[in-house]
Formats: structure tokens, sequence, C-alpha cells
């Protein structure tokens, strides 16, 4: 129609005005939003191969090759040493050996055979009566192998405590000194080892005169 402008005029310069709206400059970048919270946390992952052995250590120093025996060569155990015990003669020498049988160390006089026990000070309890579990003082310092008691040797039947590993803070009420219970002569907690009873003894001798070769 005349006086009207081309429709295809008008398609095309439609595109054109929208194409260079499209290709304008791109806006700056907005500020960072607030970091998100935590996640989960993963699964353990598997575990790791064993490490491989370390090195063998050194041999330890050979034992003593003294062992010791009674009157009849009957070997008694590997000895641990001799002694004098205090305001003795050399006479009354006794030795200690390590037991194979009971693992258990054993001192006798060497002269006699008569079997010597280490008198401990004193049995503690933490009840009143010295009932329950029996303790002797630390500053004792007696190997879990040794028997031990609270009397004096002299031939009678005694009794017997084994010390044990195990140590406690305890606090003492009562003491026994030559099976005889009495009020703890002390204040205040100690540490302690525990032992057990582990019977009594007679205190038979070995057949005499020990030696040692």
């Amino acid at each position: 129609m005349k006086g009207l402008p081309d429709m295809r005029t008008l398609i095309v310069a439609a595109f054109l005005s929208a194409n260079a709206a499209c290709s304008g400059s791109t806006g700056s970048q907005g500020p960072g939003g607030p970091q998100g919270p935590k996640g989960d946390q993963g699964i353990q992952g598997p575990k790791g191969d064993q490490g491989i052995q370390g090195p063998k250590g050194d041999q330890g120093p050979p034992g003593t090759p003294l062992a010791v025996y009674d009157s009849a060569n009957v070997k008694l155990g590997m000895l641990l040493g001799l002694a004098v015990p205090s305001g003795s003669s050399a006479a009354e020498v006794t030795v200690s050996w390590l037991d194979p049988a009971s693992n258990l160390v054993k001192t006798a006089r060497l002269r006699t055979g008569q079997q010597v026990f280490p008198v401990v000070q004193r049995l503690i309890y933490t009840t009143g009566d010295c009932t329950g579990q029996a303790y002797v003082e630390s500053v004792d310092y007696y190997p879990s192998n040794l028997y031990v008691t609270d009397v004096l040797y002299n031939n009678t039947v005694i009794p017997l405590y084994s010390v044990t590993n195990s140590t406690a803070s305890i606090t003492p009420a009562s003491q026994k000194v030559n099976e005889s219970c009495a009020a703890f002569v002390g204040s205040g907690s100690e540490l302690a080892a525990l032992v057990n009873q582990v019977g009594s003894t007679t205190g038979t001798n070995n057949a005499a005169p020990l030696s040692i070769h």
C-alpha cells in the first residue's frame, strides 16, 4: 500500500534493535554471599594395613651360672645371693635362690639348711580389727615372688603371705605385728602393696649343709 512502510523493513529494524540491546556491556559482579553452614562429617575411612615388625632387640646379659644344692647334691635353684643377718656371725650366712617349681624366692641358712622368711615390720589394714585385705608398706620393697611373714621365725608354725604387684593408696586403721592386732601407729594415707595369705609353714629345713657350685 502506498505511503506505508514495508513490513520486511520493520521486522529487520526490530531484530537489529534487540540484538544491539543484548550485546551491551555486562554489569559489575555483586558482593559474595555469606558462608554456608558446615557440612556433615564424612564416614571414617578403612583401617590401614599393619605396620612392619620392628627389629629384634639386643640379647640380654647371661644369667648367673651358679646354683644352690643340698647335701644330697639336689639342685634347689639358681643362686640369687648370699647375706649375713644383721648382728649374726658368719656361721649364720643365708643363701637365696629362685625355686624353679614354684617360681618363688627362697632363703635358708647355708650351714643348717633352715628356711628363713623375710619378716615385715607390720601388716596394715584399712579396718580397725586387722580383717579384710592386708598390705605391706611400700617402703619395704618386697618383690612379688617372695613369701613374707609378720612373725619372728622360731621353728613354730608361722603364717606366710605373698606380696603382689598391686599397690593402692590407703588410710590404715590397724596393724598386725607377730600376729597380734593393734591400732595403727601413724596417720594419713600411704602407698602400700597388697599381700595375700598363702598358708603357713613349720619351716622344714633343707638337707644341710647347702652348697653353691
